[in-house]
């Protein structure tokens, strides 16, 4: 997978999933640039930067993403949700939303992004 200038957006994650999924992402997408946020402050405030962005992996459920203020600015930014986290897979059956389920591997996160 490729593309000229691919801007990815990753919230709410720490530590080894934060790790695997971002290397997940630099192995297969040339060009990719990746920001990180803890909040969605952090998010929104890092999102007003660009004018596009390609992935946004949010730990949030899907009803409080569908309320959120990230959920226009990315519709906007033309971005592809992918929501994770324990709320996010609990609500996975019925979310209008991907959710990427633990334990995933790297095919689970391509075949996500489409």
């Amino acid at each position: 997978m490729t593309a000229a200038d691919c801007r990815l957006m990753v919230m709410g994650l720490t530590g080894i999933v934060l790790h695997d999924l971002i290397g997940v992402m630099e192995e297969s997408i040339a060009n990719l640039h990746v920001s990180t946020a803890k909040t969605e402050a952090d998010a929104i405030a890092q999102l007003a930067e660009a004018q596009s962005w390609t992935y946004a992996f949010l730990n949030l459920g899907p009803n409080a993403f569908k309320e959120s203020a990230l959920s226009k600015i990315l519709s906007d930014l033309g971005a592809k949700v992918i929501l994770l986290g324990n709320t996010a897979e609990d609500a996975a059956e019925t979310s209008p939303y991907p959710v990427l389920v633990r334990p995933f591997i790297a095919d689970d996160i391509l075949r996500l992004l489409g």
